[in-house]
């Protein structure tokens, strides 16, 4: 019985993986199209600001989450009955916890405009203003569907926003009016397809009660507590390294960067899809000895994969960025080549990083974080002004690899000691 039980599971993990795999792969598809135009019609200036406002944004977005995502999924997973309440609490704090970190950020950059380098306007403050609580409303949302292994609504929920996302850039280039503010107004207006299609169809499916409920927030928060301060730090590590960039280098050589790492960002995407199907299964079901050997089996797939995946990447990358953005970029081509190699790491520690969390998220993974961003920004500081954004992605391999050593080291003693 018992093995019948793990056949089922293994066949259902491989069919919701693929499945959203595909769908990843028609949103990459999709999303190259978008890409290029964005890119070919920005120019190196205007992608380098336009990946500011966005790492902006994203930033706020890891301030403002208070790691309620994972514990999401992780407690939707182990009790469906109480999805409805998770539903109306993610409402509320999305908009309250959005709105209050994204007026930091304005402040931020309207008090200390070094930081940034943004140029402070009232039409980047209100996209700041406005973008944050909708990617953070987006981000909950999307998993609590995954927790209700609901993957598969979510997946064309995606597919759906992302293709009209294009189709209002495109609408934008052959009409002559893209800019660095429309195409950051088509990206909220991406973010808030999602959430009417995943917030309507939740209103429908989802256990009753539907009603914010504090106790439940509080007994979530304790468990997200640890959760968003490992993903904040894991978050600095992925994106400091733009800022940094944008303070030591000129715009175009950010434009450069940025760029490699867009495309760095669907190839890590492979593990951020093993892993999400993969947590709320660990979650719900086996010891924790059963937990690390079905994340071993997972893993030992992934690297194999990834690293023929990377290879093809690394050869094919100058052919790449020519095709897709033409001879301005090809600067790219470097950074692009060494960030393969730091996001093989970064997503074989996803992968892994769901043993823990689906034990309670132990406070030495914010610990090994901690460490890493330490290690990220010293070696920027100390690269980035010598050898400019090459230093920025030799530094991301040396964290990366750091992160993945430290929690594989402390999972296997985990296990090794019960």
């Amino acid at each position: 019985m018992l093995e019948s039980i793990r056949r089922l599971w293994e066949r259902e993990f491989v069919q919701n993986v693929l499945h959203t795999l595909s769908s990843k792969g028609v949103l990459i598809a999709i999303g190259l199209i978008s890409n290029v135009i964005i890119t070919r019609g920005l120019g190196p200036d205007g992608k380098g600001i336009y990946g500011l406002v966005i790492t902006i944004i994203t930033v706020g977005l890891q301030f403002g989450h208070l790691g309620l995502h994972s514990s999401n999924t992780y407690f939707v997973a182990k009790d469906r009955s109480i999805w409805g309440r998770l539903f109306a609490n993610s409402i509320i704090i999305a908009l309250t916890s959005g709105l209050i970190v994204s007026g930091v950020m304005i402040a931020i950059n309207e008090l200390a405009p070094q930081i940034f380098q943004l140029d402070s306007s009232f039409q980047f403050n209100l996209i700041i203003l406005i973008g944050t609580p909708l990617a953070l409303m987006s981000l909950l949302f999307k998993n609590l569907l995954i927790g209700v292994q609901h993957i598969k609504q979510n997946n064309y929920f995606e597919m759906l926003s992302r293709s009209l996302y294009v189709i209002a850039i495109v609408t934008l280039y052959l009409t002559g009016v893209l800019d660095v503010v429309t195409v950051l107004i088509a990206f909220m207006f991406e973010h808030l397809m999602v959430i009417i299609l995943e917030g309507r169809y939740m209103a429908r499916k989802a256990d009753k009660p539907i009603r914010p409920n504090l106790t439940l927030f509080k007994n979530n928060f304790r468990y997200g507590l640890r959760a968003y301060a490992a993903i904040f730090l894991a978050f600095l590590v992925i994106r400091s390294d733009v800022l940094l960039l944008n303070y030591y280098l000129e715009d175009k050589k950010v434009g450069y960067y940025f760029t490699a790492v867009q495309l760095i960002d669907q190839f890590k995407m492979l593990g951020a899809v093993v892993a999400g199907v993969l947590m709320p299964r660990l979650a719900s079901a086996y010891s924790i000895k059963e937990k690390f050997r079905l994340n071993l089996k997972v893993l030992r797939t992934m690297t194999l994969v990834l690293s023929v995946a990377g290879l093809i990447v690394i050869l094919a990358a100058k052919p790449i960025i020519l095709l897709l953005f033409g001879k301005a970029f090809l600067p790219s081509v470097a950074s692009l080549r060494i960030l393969v190699v730091a996001m093989i790491f970064l997503s074989l520690e996803t992968v892994l990083g769901q043993f823990l969390a689906a034990i309670g998220m132990p406070m030495r993974l914010v610990y090994f974080w901690l460490l890493c961003f330490l290690i990220n920004l010293v070696l920027n500081i100390m690269w980035i002004p010598i050898y400019g954004e090459i230093g920025a992605a030799y530094a991301s391999v040396i964290s990366y690899l750091s992160i993945f050593i430290l929690v594989f080291i402390y999972s296997w003693n985990k296990v090794k000691a019960t």
